[in-house]
């Protein structure tokens, strides 16, 4: 099972997902791209001034969806649940 949560930001999204997890009986939680990414202090100013910026910022966002994909794909693999805190920026 895949459970995908969404929302705009800061409206518990996260907390949901841990609430969830534990009456589920502790399905992986794939983290957003926000606690997803290695660097999160790193992350890129959400209003880029040019166009290469755009693309910079485009290709740091979808590195961190590589990450949550190949998480998402080790959890169902090893034939667990998976809940995805938010599923924009990663399908596996």
């Amino acid at each position: 099972m895949i459970l995908g949560l969404e929302g705009v930001s800061c409206v518990g999204k996260t907390t949901l997902a841990a609430a969830l997890a534990a009456y589920l009986n502790q399905p992986a939680v794939v983290p957003c791209y926000c606690h997803a990414s290695p660097a999160p202090t790193r992350l890129p100013a959400p209003e880029p001034l040019t166009a290469s910026h755009q693309l910079a910022n485009m290709a740091q966002f979808l590195d961190i969806g590589d990450l949550r994909i190949a998480r998402a794909r080790k959890v169902l693999a090893e034939g667990r649940d998976v809940i995805l805190d938010r599923t924009v920026s990663a399908t596996p």
